[in-house]
């Protein structure tokens, strides 16, 4: 059963992406048994653990998240002021 996706939807998780905080991704590189499910990585693309240790994480890019909000909202210039206060808040 395929889930079903609109408008909001994308709108919002676009949202995640644009407005993520690196807070809980600096918490999963440093330890390696932070629970993922509880964890908001909503802006992040990649983990990587090498055998020594070293951790890299990657992350969508924000500004093209931006670009994507805003060229959906297209004409609603107060809306997405609106919607962008409401998803930072």
């Amino acid at each position: 059963m395929a889930k079903k996706i609109d408008r909001a939807k994308v709108l919002d998780e676009l949202a995640k992406v644009a407005f993520c905080k690196a807070n809980d991704a600096v918490q999963l590189a440093l330890q390696a048994e932070a629970p993922a499910e509880r964890l908001r990585l909503d802006g992040v693309s990649k983990v990587k653990r090498g055998r020594d240790g070293s951790v890299e994480v990657e992350f969508c890019d924000r500004v093209r998240a931006l670009q994507l909000l805003y060229e959906l909202l297209g004409e609603e210039q107060e809306g997405l002021l609106d919607f962008l206060e409401e998803v930072k808040g």
